[in-house]
């Protein structure tokens, strides 16, 4: 009887020990929560080693480093869009305030001939103001998860072709001409013909924006690589080439949405391809794989 009652009385006292243990522990814990409720980015440790208190800060540690992360994507998304913001009005204002300067030109003169000008001018920069947002406009129904793509078995050398003929006068000009290099002229590729002259016209005109005027086209297989020598101030960032509004001309001397190479490779993906770009010597190469 003696006995049973030392145990029973060792057993309380254990219990006892253990209880005001885990209070400490758990206004340790409630601490810790007041801590990082400020900011703090510290991690949960305990004073107690027991299992059940391991298995605790070890899943409070997870769901922390979950709630972090997310937190820095979160300041990261808004920091991008601040200076997607900022681009954006930068490059629509340019030729907005272009256009309205020419347009008071046009008030204060009476000369005819310098007034047809400037309302040509004037018209130039609104045109290019509505290429820019039309290009806004598609990228963000692009990037919607509900958009999607018909496509259909078509033959992709013609649809290059027509899409390099409305370049002509350009190539004309320059003393140039695209060189195209088919091993199967019939090949046919699963796409959407609207989307992929989209494509090609983006590339095409990146090239003729950003190279120096010439151009090449080859296919074999599934593969489809553009070339274009590349100016010595317009070296592109490979990383970040299809990142929407990127440019490489850092000055922003050219007026456009920085969206082209954005639009391929939305427009590409929806189609079930993909595309990548790399520099080959002084050589600027988009590289698209299609199904």
């Amino acid at each position: 009887m003696v006995y049973l009652l030392i145990l029973l009385i060792i057993i309380i006292v254990l219990l006892g020990g253990y209880l005001i243990r885990s209070h400490y522990e758990i206004n340790h814990l409630i601490q810790q929560l007041d801590t990082i409720a400020t900011g703090s980015h510290i991690h949960f440790t305990s004073q107690i080693h027991t299992q059940e208190f391991h298995e605790v800060y070890l899943r409070l540690n997870k769901l922390l480093a979950i709630y972090q992360q997310r937190e820095y994507k979160t300041e990261q998304a808004e920091e991008q869009l601040k200076m997607t913001i900022q681009n954006m009005a930068h490059d629509l204002r340019t030729p907005l305030t272009s256009s309205m300067g020419y347009m008071q030109m046009m008030k204060k003169s009476q000369d005819i001939e310098k007034n047809q000008r400037y309302l040509e001018i004037s018209l130039a920069k609104m045109e290019e103001l509505k290429n820019m947002l039309e290009e806004l406009f598609l990228y963000t129904k692009l990037t919607s998860e509900h958009y999607e793509l018909e496509s259909e078995p078509l033959s992709i050398y013609p649809l290059l072709m027509n899409s390099l003929f409305h370049y002509y006068e350009f190539f004309e000009s320059h003393h140039t001409e695209p060189q195209i290099i088919f091993e199967d002229e019939n090949i046919q590729f699963f796409v959407n013909q609207e989307a992929i002259e989209r494509v090609f016209q983006n590339i095409i005109n990146n090239a003729l924006i950003h190279g120096e005027g010439d151009f090449k086209v080859y296919q074999k297989g599934h593969a489809l690589c553009f070339y274009n020598t590349m100016k010595k101030d317009h070296i592109p960032d490979i990383e970040h080439i299809f990142e929407r509004f990127y440019k490489a001309d850092v000055a922003r001397h050219k007026t456009s949405s920085g969206l082209g190479l954005a639009i391929v490779k939305e427009f590409v993906e929806k189609m079930g391809g993909t595309v990548q770009a790399r520099i080959e010597d002084n050589q600027f190469v988009i590289e698209l794989n299609l199904n």
